[in-house]
């Protein structure tokens, strides 16, 4: 797949579910124009600020706080979808590559003039989950700082709009996705290292 074609259909961790589990499918004639509603629509608060925790004293706690973090990171990336050329506040919840294919994503749905609404659904596995013990860049070790998060990935709810109308739609179906988080001992942050589709492995 070329570099035009991934950004001309917002190709992404979120976005690349839709590709490999979904439809394209012309957009429908509009319905008749009807007049706004006078109710205001409640706009969900997402929550841009890091997410600090004290060092995980068990694998138990790791996991939840990896777990948190994750799906904050989802759900401002589910916000940011609605204006893609600003991405601040990814910083303060990702790293490495997480944070690099996010920012790369959303360029590509600016650039490309997409439309990406809805949130990809991510739930835990604990049985196949786990942590590993980490250090800073000083030595200073913590039994368990980096936690790999397995577990199942719904896009379903996802619909890209392409500039020319084509969408791109979830049907629903499920496939295992690998989360690595971890925990800076200098900041007290819990971030996104990296994210992984598992293709061919669904659930």
């Amino acid at each position: 797949m070329t570099r035009k074609t991934k950004a001309l259909t917002a190709l992404s961790a979120a976005a690349a579910l839709l590709l490999l589990t979904g439809c394209t499918q012309q957009a429908p004639e509009p319905l008749p124009t009807q007049a706004a509603s006078t109710t205001p629509t409640p706009t969900p608060t997402v929550n841009f600020e890091p997410y600090e925790a004290e060092a995980p004293k068990d694998e138990a706690t790791a996991l939840k706080d990896a777990e948190a973090t994750y799906q904050q990171f989802l759900d401002m990336r589910g916000e940011i979808y609605t204006h893609p050329s600003d991405t601040t506040g990814l910083e303060n919840i990702a790293t490495g590559t997480a944070l690099s294919e996010a920012l790369e994503e959303n360029e590509g749905i600016a650039k490309a003039g997409a439309t990406v609404t809805g949130r990809f659904q991510f739930e835990l596995d604990p049985d196949t989950s786990y942590s590993a013990p980490s250090a800073n860049g000083k030595g200073e070790k913590i039994e368990h700082g980096t936690v790999t998060l397995m577990g199942c990935g719904d896009g379903s709810q996802l619909k890209i709009v392409n500039k020319d109308g084509t969408e791109h739609t979830g049907e629903g179906q499920r496939v295992r996705v690998k989360v690595v988080v971890v925990y800076s001992i200098d900041t007290g942050r819990w971030l996104v290292s990296s994210e992984e589709f598992l293709k061919g492995e669904t659930c």
